[in-house]
C-alpha cells in the first residue's frame, strides 16, 4: 500500500486540485480574519487573494515544522498590515467632530460617565461586543486600524507603531484620539442602558 502525498507535497508539485482543496479548507477562515482586521469585505478579499498568490509563489520555501494554516495566517496578517499602513499613510481622517467638546472655561460639555470602562471591559459585557465592534468600524480607517490592533488584537502600542510604520508618539496620540472618538460614539448608548 502506497502512502498518499500530503496536501503540501501536492501543492509543491503544483497539483491544481491541491490548491482548490487549500482554498476550500481555509478560505472562509482567512476571509473572516481579514474582514475583522480591515472592516471592509473588498479589501479583505484583496488580502486573501494576495495571500494565495504568495502561497503559490513560495510553497517551495514552506518549512513543514508549522501547520500550513499558521503559515498562511502570517502571510494574510502581513498583507492586511500592509493595507492598513497604506491607508493610514494615505488618509488620517479627522476625528475632530468625535472629540469631546469644552465650554469657554475648559469644562467638558457632554455628560461624563461615573466610571469609564476600558474597551476590554465593554467588550466583555453580554450583548455589547457587536455594538462596540460596529462602532469601531464606523471610525476612519487609520483610527480603526490602531484601535483594532491595540485594543482588540492586544498588541502593545510599540508593536502597533512598528506594524503601521508610525512613530511611537504618533501612535499614542492617534490611539488616544481614536479611544475618545469611540467613547463619544458609545457614550449615549451606555447612558441610555444605565437609565433603563
Amino acid at each position: 500500500m502506497t502512502n498518499q502525498p500530503t496536501l503540501v507535497e501536492r501543492l509543491v508539485s503544483h497539483d491544481p486540485r491541491a490548491f482548490e482543496e487549500l482554498i476550500r479548507l481555509y478560505g472562509a477562515r482567512l476571509l473572516l480574519k481579514a474582514e475583522q482586521m480591515l472592516g471592509c469585505r473588498d479589501e479583505a478579499k484583496d488580502c486573501v487573494q494576495e495571500c494565495y498568490i504568495q502561497v503559490h509563489k513560495n510553497i517551495n520555501n514552506f518549512r513543514q515544522e508549522a501547520e500550513i494554516y499558521s503559515w498562511m495566517y502570517r502571510i494574510l496578517v502581513n498583507a492586511c498590515l500592509k493595507k492598513m499602513r497604506s491607508r493610514t499613510a494615505a488618509s488620517m481622517e479627522s476625528l475632530d467632530e468625535l472629540q469631546p467638546t469644552f465650554d469657554e472655561d475648559g469644562c467638558r460639555i457632554e455628560p461624563l460617565w461615573q466610571s469609564l470602562p476600558t474597551t476590554e471591559e465593554i467588550l466583555e459585557q453580554n450583548g455589547t461586543r457587536e455594538q462596540v465592534l460596529s462602532a469601531i468600524q464606523s471610525l476612519p480607517h487609520g483610527s480603526r486600524d490602531i484601535l483594532y490592533l491595540r485594543d482588540i488584537e492586544g498588541h502593545s502600542t510599540a508593536e502597533v507603531a512598528e506594524m503601521l510604520s508610525l512613530s511611537l508618539s504618533a501612535t499614542k496620540v492617534r490611539l488616544h484620539r481614536a479611544r475618545a472618538a469611540l467613547k463619544k460614539i458609545l457614550e449615549p448608548v451606555f447612558i441610555e442602558r444605565r437609565v433603563s
